[in-house]
């Protein structure tokens, strides 16, 4: 795990939405659940994310999501926004209660409606007394109270996780639903995950994603597999660019059409200011031979926690710290959190 140190990037997660007409089945969520957006970290620590989408050659305002970060710079409200007849409007919110290093302890789902706050969802999180996350489990709010839908388990060898157990609240109880095993390779990055689905009284193969890294150890491509009359068939890839800083700035989507040959599906546009923070994401289309604009997403930071805006000299942190459980077993790719 050493390598992560000397690396000038950290790399984070967040989940980049595919046509619902790459395919027509479950396989679509499974690709959409892999398909990111690969950032440099300070995308985590934006105060301002706007959303807008393409309309008649233009770009129009749709969300906003504002955060709220305690004195220690670690979130704590996440405020979101629609946009309607030239206003933002307060559509809903999530809180988060963090434990004495940050990490969340329950993160709560709120929608604003009729001049009030509706509890929607919740999660909590458990970690054990190294400060490794166990399990997560999330709730909705139901007749005037929490009640069980989904829980997460994760078992490690060491501080890899190797397996995610998720399962499903029927009849007062946890039902298994789906596994996902994880391998590594020498240095710590996740290089295989093998998705299963209980049925009929026994894991059944589901999905595959292989993990390729470049010469600089960082995330190159991702080959997707399904199983298929009981072999595994290659359904779509996901290729990763990088400029000279090391940051992500291109992200494509192909996938095998019905001749067995790879097409262009989805592509994503990272730009970055000259400090390395991300400022704008632009997600486009394959259509008749051209990149059609669909989405685009506008980063605006500030200075009140030490996450400078685009254009101010970048700052070097006083103590670096890593944070233990990691690679984070929700995302697909190592990351390193710094105190």
């Amino acid at each position: 795990m050493n390598k992560h140190t000397k690396k000038s990037n950290i790399i984070i997660i967040g989940i980049f939405l595919i046509s619902a007409t790459f395919a027509n089945d479950k396989m679509n969520n499974f690709i959409n659940d892999e398909y990111e957006n690969i950032t440099s970290r300070t995308a985590i620590d934006y105060d301002t994310k706007v959303v807008q989408v393409w309309r008649d050659s233009v770009w129009v305002n749709k969300d906003k999501k504002v955060n709220t970060y305690d004195d220690n710079g670690y979130l704590t409200q996440k405020d979101r926004y629609k946009y309607r007849d030239d206003e933002w409007f307060l559509k809903g919110m999530t809180t988060f209660e963090n434990n004495a290093i940050g990490d969340p302890e329950t993160q709560i789902k709120q929608v604003y409606r009729n001049a009030a706050w509706i509890n929607r969802y919740k999660t909590n999180f458990s970690y054990n007394e190294d400060g490794i996350l166990m399990s997560k489990v999330e709730q909705k709010w139901h007749q005037d109270g929490w009640q069980n839908r989904k829980e997460s388990a994760l078992e490690y060898e060491g501080e890899l996780c190797v397996n995610r157990t998720i399962s499903k609240w029927r009849d007062s109880t946890w039902v298994d639903k789906v596994l996902k095993e994880l391998s590594y390779n020498e240095h710590g990055d996740k290089d295989e995950k093998t998705t299963y689905k209980w049925r009929d009284s026994t894991w059944t193969p589901k999905h595959r994603v292989i993990y390729s890294y470049n010469d600089n150890a960082t995330l190159s491509g991702k080959l997707f597999y399904k199983w298929t009359d009981s072999v595994w068939v290659d359904k779509s890839r996901v290729s990763i660019g990088y400029d000279d800083n090391q940051n992500p700035v291109q992200v494509l989507l192909e996938k095998k059409d019905s001749s067995n040959v790879w097409v262009h599906v989805s592509l994503l546009e990272n730009t970055y200011s000259d400090n390395g923070l991300l400022t704008e994401k632009v997600q486009s289309k394959w259509r008749d031979e051209n990149w059609l604009p669909r989405k685009r997403y506008e980063y605006n930071y500030s200075t009140r926690r030490g996450i400078l805006s685009a254009g101010e000299p970048t700052a070097l942190p006083k103590k670096i710290a890593l944070s233990k459980a990691y690679p984070n077993p929700f995302n697909p790719v190592t990351t390193i959190r710094y105190r």
